[in-house]
């Protein structure tokens, strides 16, 4: 994988659990 490409799942994880948690 590339570090772009991990750095953009990060930034999708970190969305879905701010949902979650809202």
């Amino acid at each position: 994988m590339k570090k772009k490409e991990q750095k953009h799942r990060l930034k999708k994880v970190g969305a879905v659990l701010r949902e979650r948690m809202s």
